[in-house]
């Protein structure tokens, strides 16, 4: 009798431990995105071979309201994505992810009781940040500069400009200048071209008689 005592008080410790141990080991947003990450799944679930990590908590969230359990979710949907490998249940489909951990498998378990619940997804631990902090601790005080008043100054007139119209000056045609030379020049150089003929023809014909 006080074996079997003893045996329920040990069973009910380590159940008690371990209950302790997955409460404590529960990830935050962040803590399963990192995790995600650094177990190399973003090199399938990178948005454009399969769902991301915020795609992948959208579509588990989805499921939740279309869905009773996980795995009907799997079994339902496994037809339609050929990574899920034909998984019937959940557990399968966990199994055949390379980088799953089980801290990842619970994560995403979570998440789909928080969506099916009506409650929200594992919120993300948020630090304020000393920015932040100085600004709550800070009293803002606003103080209005008066705005100068442009005074247009008057436009100046512009001075009138008068321009004299000079006279205007002949421009001399060559050519009118040139003709009544032309009409006295050409009669005397004719007739010398003339007379240096005859006298040429005149010593010609004296040469002959000779």
């Amino acid at each position: 009798m006080k074996m079997r005592v003893s045996l329920a008080i040990v069973m009910f410790a380590i159940l008690a431990t371990v209950g302790l141990v997955s409460v404590a080991a529960a990830l935050t947003t962040d803590e399963a995105k990192q995790l995600f990450q650094s177990k190399g799944c973003t090199g399938c679930h990178n948005g454009a071979m399969a769902p991301d990590f915020e795609g992948t908590v959208a579509v588990i969230k989805e499921w939740a309201s279309k869905y009773a359990s996980l795995d009907e979710a799997v079994a339902a949907e496994a037809p339609n994505f050929k990574m899920f490998n034909n998984a019937k249940t959940w557990d399968e489909l966990m199994n055949a992810m390379p980088g799953i951990t089980p801290e990842l498998k619970d994560y995403f378990a979570k998440v789909f009781e928080e969506a099916k619940s009506g409650g929200a997804a594992p919120a993300q631990e948020e630090k304020p940040t000393e920015a932040s902090t100085t600004e709550a601790e800070t009293p803002t005080t606003t103080t209005t500069k008066p705005v100068p008043v442009q005074t247009q100054q008057p436009v100046k007139p512009k001075p009138t400009v008068t321009y004299q119209k000079l006279p205007q000056v002949p421009v001399p045609n060559p050519s009118e200048e040139a003709e009544p030379l032309v009409q006295t020049g050409l009669p005397v150089g004719l007739a010398l071209y003339l007379a240096a003929v005859g006298v040429l023809v005149i010593a010609m014909a004296v040469a002959s008689r000779r």
